[in-house]
């Protein structure tokens, strides 16, 4: 997850992780609020989230996995959590087989894509 995300999370009341591809962006991320970063350069960010967080995480901004590297997100998603793609590569059926809520955007006009949005329970 970029920079664009850890913006968006820090103004919802949730704990904020940030993957980036270039260790220069990691004190970027962690000025916008995220609590951890990971450097998908050196560590699967995956394992590393299941490892941080044992029991799991509520929900997942992707910006970036495609439509087969996306469905590693229900690796480390809890039953009942809400994942969020970017550029619609959520298979919402299949997530939902698994008890997650998927949801694909790519507008600035979507509801969910805005701070208001991000702090309300669509999902």
């Amino acid at each position: 997850m970029g920079s664009a995300d850890t913006r968006c999370r820090w103004r919802a009341p949730a704990a904020c992780t940030s993957s980036q591809r270039f260790a220069a962006n990691a004190d970027e991320a962690r000025r916008l609020g995220a609590e951890e970063v990971y450097d998908t350069k050196a560590v699967d960010v995956v394992d590393a989230l299941r490892a941080s967080h044992p029991d799991g995480v509520d929900a997942v901004l992707d910006l970036v996995n495609g439509s087969d590297a996306i469905r590693r997100d229900a690796e480390i998603l809890n039953s009942g959590g809400s994942l969020v793609s970017t550029i619609y590569a959520a298979d919402e059926e299949w997530f939902a087989q698994r008890q997650i809520t998927a949801h694909n955007i790519a507008s600035s006009a979507n509801p969910l894509s805005s701070p208001q949005g991000l702090n309300t329970r669509h999902f």
